[in-house]
């Protein structure tokens, strides 16, 4: 049996429940943010940048920045904790119209990013056997993989918090062990760091961004990729119990404790093997992977692609459970199909689940990785911009709004926030426009879905967007 959460607007789609307390929101931001990127993308950052050095630089700016935006969302979620997250901070700010745009773009990019963790996952799976797998199963396996997390993913959310606290520990092992392997490598070497790039790349390397500002920023991409998913856990505010103090503690931790494990594993690969080596890792396999093989540990060669591919699957997981509330909050606003809209008695908006599960399994026939990477983050980021802008808009038009956290710095750091991923988004552009107006293209076919179902609901109230949460802690 399943309930309309379009049929009554008492509690604003509250049919979601309550249930994330600290430690399983923590795990879900962390189970969402590493398992992918950072274990792959050192073989494409060191061609951006070229040294070990401007890599870690790279990953250090990119943790600061990801963590100035956890310190602007944890005021604006526990200002308006409800599923959905930017969604209502931009609607509270600069209407519903702007508002269904960002979760329209993200509903596009999380879509990309299901297909682009899928893809990694069998890569990782890949060096699990030893790189044996066919192109058909290399084809085959992301739908499968996709397939098997929607299914997790219809049941309740007090198991998918606890599942993310198992995987997350599982991660942080992972990362430990990696690292501390490769920083006891007879071979290696802290005069690696002082070494660049010699000698010839593959192909596809060497068509790659390098050197200046449109390979920093390429870097700087790849990096956040890495920290993709640190704000996800607004996307189910209304899930979370005491948000107040919840997810500020949450987003923070999580945040440091990410930013803490990227530096230790980078620093790690770069003292086991020169840059020019994880610039000619061959395609298809991982960095981490191959360093350990490096370092002559085939026991941790086995154990870290068990773990590669646990991660990479509870990453997937952990995504969906946070993508899936996209659809469901603009469908319960009445701006996508009612089914959206509907949750089992366990829970779970089912409809929303499918549809992003459906929509990557496409998605993994259509783009390799870093297409689909780099498109997700850089729509994912002019939105971010917007919700982080819209913090400045509600300080000034509602002063006396209850709000729990308030931005340490401001508005300083918020600024600060805003300025630099206005200046990735440029010279992104600028080093890569055919991907950049993919997604600006992206946001533009929004308009014509938004304009459909706007017709048939009521004008949009700013009231509406910061009216009393009955079920706030």
């Amino acid at each position: 049996m399943e309930m309309d959460a379009t049929a009554s607007d008492k509690k604003d789609g509250r049919d979601l429940r309550r249930v994330l307390t600290t430690i399983p929101a923590t795990s879900i931001i962390v189970a969402g943010v590493i398992g992918t990127g950072v274990f792959i993308k050192a073989k494409v950052m060191i061609v951006n940048v070229q040294t070990p050095g401007m890599v870690l630089l790279v990953y250090l700016l990119a943790g600061l920045l990801t963590l100035g935006g956890s310190l602007v969302y944890a005021e604006l979620s526990t200002m308006i904790p409800r599923t959905g997250g930017q969604f209502n901070y931009i609607g509270a700010a600069f209407g519903r119209r702007l508002a269904f745009l960002s979760s329209w773009t993200a509903f596009c990019a999380r879509l990309s990013g299901t297909a682009a963790i899928a893809i990694l996952t069998v890569v990782f799976l890949n060096d699990l056997l030893g790189g044996t797998l066919s192109p058909m199963a290399l084809k085959f396996l992301p739908i499968l993989f996709i397939g098997i997390v929607t299914l997790l993913n219809l049941s309740s959310v007090r198991s998918m918090g606890w599942f993310a606290t198992a995987m997350t520990l599982v991660k942080i092992v992972l990362i430990l062990l990696v690292s501390l392997t490769a920083l006891k490598a007879t071979q290696g070497s802290w005069e690696f760091y002082s070494l660049s790039i010699t000698e010839s790349l593959g192909e596809m390397d060497s068509k790659l961004p390098s050197g200046g500002f449109g390979g920093f920023s390429a870097a700087m991409l790849g990096a956040l990729w890495s920290y993709a998913g640190w704000g996800y856990i607004a996307t189910i505010a209304g899930e979370v119990k005491n948000p107040s103090k919840t997810l500020p503690r949450s987003l923070v931790g999580a945040s440091l404790l990410i930013i803490s494990f990227y530096i230790l594993i980078n620093m790690a690969y770069f003292f086991a093997l020169t840059p020019t080596e994880i610039a000619n890792i061959p395609a298809g396999r991982s960095v981490a992977a191959m360093v350990m093989e490096s370092v002559g540990a085939p026991f941790m060669v086995s154990v870290m692609a068990i773990g590669l591919f646990l991660s990479s699957l509870g990453t997937m997981h952990s995504g969906m459970l946070t993508d899936s509330r996209v659809p469901y909050t603009i469908a319960s606003k009445g701006l996508a199909p009612k089914a959206l809209g509907r949750i089992s008695q366990k829970g779970v908006p089912t409809y929303s689940v499918l549809i992003i599960g459906i929509g990557g399994m496409v998605l993994t026939t259509t783009g390799s990785f870093d297409l689909l990477t780099d498109l997700c983050v850089f729509i994912t980021l002019s939105f971010s911009a917007l919700a982080s802008a819209s913090l400045f808009v509600l300080r000034k038009t509602h002063p006396n709004t209850h709000r729990p956290y308030r931005v340490w710095g401001y508005p300083v750091i918020p600024a600060l926030y805003i300025g630099v991923i206005l200046f990735l988004l440029i010279n992104t552009f600028i080093a890569m426009p055919e991907r950049s107006a993919a997604g600006l293209l992206l946001v533009l076919l929004g308009l014509p879905v938004y304009s459909y179902y706007s017709r048939k609901i009521a004008p949009d109230n700013p009231k509406d967007w910061l009216a009393p949460d009955p079920e706030q802690a």
